[in-house]
């Protein structure tokens, strides 16, 4: 490991920070296949699938959290002034001092 990579990672261990974000994900699917959709006249689904996630858990540091936080924020702020700008005024550019 180079110095800047060994030192990047005493520092998550020494901020007790969290290195993956999402925990291993528990799930159980039911697959059931139409193997003859045409005696039904194709009226039902050739594939019917049913996908049960038992538990998702995210890992954040303080770090991350103000991160995502911020970015909601600025998100929020674009949406709002994207209403308002219909109403901004359009000014035509300025000759620059050396086209005078």
């Amino acid at each position: 490991m180079s110095g800047a990579s060994s030192q990047y990672l005493q520092i998550i261990e020494s901020e007790n920070m969290f290195v993956t974000v999402i925990k291993p994900i528990n799930c159980t699917v039911n697959l059931e296949l139409d193997t003859r959709p045409e005696q039904s006249q194709y009226t039902t689904p050739k594939l019917i699938m049913s996908l049960v996630l038992e538990e998702i858990g995210l890992q954040l540091s303080k770090s991350q959290y103000h991160d995502i936080m911020e970015m909601l924020e600025s998100f929020e702020r674009m949406v709002l002034a994207d209403k308002y700008r219909k109403y901004r005024q359009i000014l035509p550019a300025k000759p620059s001092r050396k086209q005078m």
